[in-house]
């Protein structure tokens, strides 16, 4: 993920003291989805790349 990347990611973002909304494009089932490196990905599963880093083998990041 590049600087650049972040940045775009976070324009789309209402930061709260617990939660971060999502303002930007969604699934069909509601979910929050970002375009990067050349595909859709979850934005809960950005979300949770910046927070915690990268994420692991066998590691499953659900919406809440």
């Amino acid at each position: 993920m590049t600087v650049g990347d972040v940045e775009r990611f976070l324009q789309k973002v209402k930061r709260g003291p617990g939660c971060w909304e999502w303002t930007a494009a969604r699934m069909r089932a509601g979910y929050g989805v970002f375009w990067i490196n050349g595909k859709n990905a979850g934005a809960h599963c950005i979300a949770y790349v910046l927070a915690h880093g990268r994420i692991g083998l066998g590691v499953q990041v659900n919406q809440s």
